[in-house]
């Protein structure tokens, strides 16, 4: 309750001390981690001393079993354990830079028996099918010539919705709503949603939300919303 001076003594309570608390490492993701790790891409993170390996992880669990993309390879970890039940191998592709994308997780989505990730290969992120039992990747858009994948992955029914981007002449991209068949990875539809220009590049922040009739994506504070059709 507030005293006679308007405070509210709840607000005051100080909160619980961490002295007694520690980290306590349970597991790892070794191995492919990206060109150049210590190249800056964007500046102040240095000097600003910001976690970009920690803000670029990725995550999802399925209750028993974690999995974490670092943007360049997907572990398993058993929830109850921590151990690592397997790891992706190397994707065949060139590897982009570790920093590229600077502080943008790309988080994995679960549809059946597979999982569904960007992972920074080739020409920008392209999506992976991954099998969730073994870590087999099943296919990569890497096809899609000439287009990022700029959003997380959206399961629906038996296909994988996300935003894809085509740069274009003029400093302008035209940002698309594709649908991948989820067994195959082959690009079902497409729908131009509209144009970008050339600043969006220099943050690269795409979040996705699903609604009940369509898709709500928020791209550096712009919004655009988009109903989904049969075709999707």
């Amino acid at each position: 309750m507030p005293d006679s001076f308007g405070n509210d003594a709840r607000l005051q309570t100080p909160p619980p001390s961490s002295m007694n608390s520690s980290i306590q490492p349970r597991a790892a993701i070794d191995g492919a981690l990206g060109e150049a790790p210590a190249e800056e891409i964007t500046r102040g993170i240095n000097r600003l001393q910001i976690d970009w390996a920690g803000r670029q992880l990725g995550t999802i669990t399925d209750g028993t079993t974690l999995y974490a993309s670092n943007r360049f390879q997907v572990a398993a970890f058993q929830v109850a354990s921590g151990q690592r039940l397997w790891q992706t191998a190397p994707a065949g592709l060139k590897s982009l830079k570790s920093r590229d994308w600077t502080n943008i997780p790309m988080r994995p989505a679960l549809l059946g028996n597979s999982l569904y990730v960007r992972l920074l290969y080739g020409d920008g992120p392209v999506l992976a099918s991954i099998e969730r039992a073994s870590g087999k990747v099943n296919w990569l858009s890497s096809e899609l010539k000439g287009q990022w994948i700029v959003s997380d992955p959206i399961p629906r029914r038996d296909r994988i919705l996300a935003l894809t981007l085509q740069r274009l002449e003029l400093n302008e991209s035209m940002l698309r709503l594709t649908a991948f068949d989820a067994e195959t990875g082959e690009v079902v539809s497409q729908s131009d949603l509209l144009r970008l220009n050339s600043s969006w590049m220099t943050r690269r922040c795409c979040e996705v939300a699903v609604l009940d009739d369509g898709v709500l994506a928020v791209l550096g504070g712009d919004r655009k919303s988009t109903r989904l059709n049969s075709s999707h």
